[in-house]
């Protein structure tokens, strides 16, 4: 199966990338199935008539990859095809599972924006976007401060109606900016002065970071969000699920589908 490999010495692309990728086709196309024994160095060195240096630098990035195993003294093998975990639910929330959220508007302005949201959407500095500021609450606790800027073309179609309360259920009516997707950075950090008033929880105290793109249906952002939370009232939940049809969440607010792929 592997003997028909035509290389390429003018190309820039190196003989084992040349050899790594005709047997990654050949993997894909069904020729090499799971389990089957790929010839041993020197086979492929009579068959090919390259060096067996190249022949190990491409089983080893096989290797690496995981499309292939190596076995002391048996051989390599293509390896069994594994479940993918391509979704996980990600999900932050108060460790009294009985408690009801609720989020308090502290603002919703057109406002100036940083780099990072400049740089998303495609602004010029002095462009305005809709800016929403929140403070989360339980049992009238302040667990969390959210911001959340939105894409400046939806604030320029609905910066007239938009109201603090119908900032989602205004998104998801449209299907061109229902938030159907979403990629999710998060790091512990030291909560700053800011963010201790507001949460009023001590100096230097353990916050968790989440920073969110959501993205519509034709792949565009919609909305970013930068969400602090106090590490003392909240619990980190990851879910890992084989397929976007095992996602199911009855929880509300914060649970999101993040493609990994």
């Amino acid at each position: 199966m592997i003997s028909r490999v035509s290389f390429d010495t003018d190309s820039s692309v190196p003989m084992y990338r040349q050899l790594e990728q005709a047997i990654l086709e050949a993997i894909e196309k069904g020729d090499l199935k799971p389990g089957d024994a790929l010839p041993t160095e020197m086979e492929l060195q009579d068959q090919l008539g390259i060096s067996r240096t190249t022949i190990r630098q491409a089983m080893s990035a096989l290797a690496a990859s995981g499309k292939v195993v190596r076995t002391k003294g048996k051989g390599t093998f293509v390896s069994q095809q594994k479940t993918s975990i391509a979704f996980v639910e990600f999900h932050v929330g108060f460790q009294d599972e009985d408690a009801v959220p609720l989020d308090r508007i502290v603002s919703l302005s057109l406002s100036t924006v940083p780099k990072v949201v400049q740089e998303l959407f495609g602004m010029e500095p002095h462009e305005h976007t809709m800016v929403l500021k929140r403070v989360r609450f339980i049992n009238d606790t302040p667990i969390s401060l959210i911001d959340t800027y939105l894409s400046p073309e939806l604030s320029s179609t609905m910066a007239d109606d938009f109201s603090a309360s119908s900032f989602y259920s205004a998104l998801a009516e449209d299907e061109e900016t229902k938030v159907v997707r979403a990629k999710r950075y998060i790091k512990a950090a030291i909560a700053d002065e800011k963010t201790t008033e507001q949460l009023h929880i001590p100096a230097e105290s353990a916050v968790l970071i989440t920073k969110t793109t959501g993205y519509a249906s034709n792949g565009k952002p919609v909305e970013y969000s930068v969400a602090r939370y106090s590490a003392a009232d909240n619990v980190l939940e990851l879910e890992l699920m084989t397929s976007p049809k095992d996602f199911s969440s009855s929880r509300p607010g914060s649970s999101f589908s993040i493609d990994l792929l």
